[in-house]
């Protein structure tokens, strides 16, 4: 029971962050702000509906979040389109959607995947910030790998690394009355 519990709980713990990731990379494209709390709390309720079907567990997902932005969705209605479109390509195409190459899938997976990276970003990193350009090349390569896990640990690992040698700057608020 312990080890089904450990597991559940790396589930969570990757489902929770591949949510607020893809949340702050849409945030980024459309210039708006989300709220963490309430991502979570819909998460965590998408997850109890699922598990009362054996369901797998729900996450927010870049790729489909950036393909949904790219293509014009701007709204919770383009989502909830998104989500009905491929609940009939499932149903109607499935047969079809078989025949398709694990390879050519793999490809097309590929080629999305190269077109999330922000490659100025990670020049930008490199030049900059080289600990955090390795950071972001340990998560990429232990993604890739099939290491998700690993990858992240150590991505996170690094960054924090970074973080404490290099402390974020902060402003001093100044009371009135203070010196």
């Amino acid at each position: 029971f312990r080890r089904d519990l450990r597991a559940d709980d790396n589930t969570a713990l990757l489902a929770a962050a591949e949510s607020l990731l893809t949340a702050r990379a849409v945030d980024r494209m459309s210039g708006q702000n989300h709220d963490s709390n309430l991502e979570m709390f819909g998460q965590g309720l998408a997850n109890i509906g699922t598990s009362l079907f054996s369901g797998m567990p729900v996450t927010g997902v870049i790729v489909r979040s950036t393909v949904n932005f790219q293509s014009g969705g701007r709204t919770r209605l383009a989502s909830l389109g998104h989500a009905l479109l491929l609940i009939v390509a499932i149903y109607y195409l499935s047969d079809a959607i078989a025949q398709v190459p694990l390879t050519a899938l793999a490809g097309f997976l590929c080629v999305i995947a190269f077109r999330l990276i922000e490659l100025r970003t990670l020049v930008h990193l490199i030049q900059t910030a080289w600990i955090e350009a390795a950071a972001f090349l340990c998560a990429a390569i232990g993604t890739a790998t099939d290491h998700l896990f690993l990858g992240l640990a150590a991505g996170l690992l690094l960054h924090a690394v970074h973080v404490y040698f290099h402390p974020p700057a902060r402003d001093r608020v100044h009371r009135t009355g203070d010196p």
